[in-house]
């Protein structure tokens, strides 16, 4: 598959979605479900690191997918890591900020996985992070819109 789903650390803090090659929204969704069934039974906020620098280009209807999985996340996260260097993907990230990051929500553009990772880290450091137990997970998947 396409996108591999994983923790981030050995801390369970953040899962990773590590996306290579061409990929679907079908295998979107289905790497949401995968994520979700790591995180499900942990009471804390699980941040998300999304590695796209090994991704091709997106499938078409980006903006919905997006919006979709932002409207009905199947669990609330804080933080969502983003590595790539694609100035297309830089421009969605931080349009995404825009819109979302004031429900709480950072997103925030990483050049190499290395530097998300510290970023993360950094984040789990912080007293003035949000408390740790203030996420609820989501009751459903949105739709695929395929």
């Amino acid at each position: 598959m396409p996108i591999h789903v994983s923790w981030g650390n050995a801390e369970k803090t953040y899962t990773c979605f590590t996306y290579t090659g061409n990929w679907t929204w079908a295998e979107y969704y289905q790497s949401i479900e995968q994520g979700y069934a790591l995180t499900k039974d942990l009471p804390h906020t699980i941040n998300i690191l999304l590695d796209l620098s090994e991704a091709r280009l997106f499938p078409t209807g980006l903006l919905t997918n997006i919006q979709s999985s932002m409207e009905h996340p199947p669990r609330q996260f804080t933080v969502a890591a983003i590595v790539s260097t694609s100035p297309y993907v830089m421009t969605v990230a931080n349009m995404i900020d825009r819109v979302y990051g004031r429900q709480v929500t950072q997103f925030k553009i990483f050049k190499t996985r290395a530097e998300a990772e510290a970023y993360l880290a950094e984040y789990d450091r912080t007293p003035n992070a949000l408390p740790k137990s203030a996420s609820v997970p989501a009751t459903s998947l949105p739709p695929p819109s395929v």
